[in-house]
């Protein structure tokens, strides 16, 4: 049975999927991930959906035999230490909420928050389910993100990795290092990952200005 090296839990954005695709190359020495145009990191993994899919339904379970050695989810669960030599969290302070949010819109849904409502009511029964609309879901999406990340830097599993450190190169890079626990070992590949995802992301590095 494959062990995984490390998940990292995080909310939602492009920052903890270009972190996991980067590490995950380093380590298998192929690629696997992609930068799309405006910034997003698409993984070629199903780890993501799996474990939500638990999260909600309790009734998923992981292919131990088909996943990245590093991957990274949206939920925690309780049998990740099982499966898994190191957990992470991706911190940022709770005042940034509501911008973390605003940014997973413009990726995800081109800043429609209609189909922003529509995606996240899909994770809800009613009568909660009803009352997501439009005017309301960033604000559930802000308050729901907050909590998560109080719940995971109250949990001793979890080891923080903050994301103000991916505007410096080589905190990054230590970052990299510190998830795969080797040096890298391909910095062209690295490099060339770090340039393209820093370029397409910087409204997000601004707010750490």
């Amino acid at each position: 049975m494959q062990t995984i090296q490390a998940i990292i839990c995080f909310n939602g954005g492009s920052a903890g999927d270009f972190l996991t695709g980067a590490c995950s190359e380093q380590l298998v020495g192929l690629p696997t991930y992609k930068i799309g145009n405006i910034g997003r990191a698409h993984l070629s993994s199903t780890f993501k959906t799996t474990t939500k899919a638990d999260y909600y339904n309790n009734n998923a379970s992981v292919d131990l035999s088909n996943t990245l050695p590093i991957e990274n989810t949206h939920f925690y669960l309780d049998y990740y230490p099982q499966i898994a030599r190191s957990l992470f969290y991706i911190d940022y302070p709770d005042a940034m909420s509501r911008d973390i949010v605003n940014m997973f819109m413009f990726k995800r849904f081109d800043n429609n928050t209609t189909l922003l409502a529509d995606f996240i009511k899909k994770t809800y029964a009613e009568p909660m389910q009803s009352k997501l609309n439009a005017n309301n879901i960033i604000e559930v999406c802000k308050i729901n993100w907050t909590k998560n990340l109080r719940s995971w830097r109250n949990n001793s599993r979890l080891e923080p990795l903050y994301l103000k450190n991916y505007f410096d190169r080589s905190i990054f890079y230590n970052m990299v290092e510190t998830v795969c626990q080797c040096k890298i070992k391909n910095y062209e590949t690295l490099s060339a990952g770090y340039d393209d995802w820093i370029s397409k992301n910087d409204q997000l590095r601004q707010l750490f200005l």
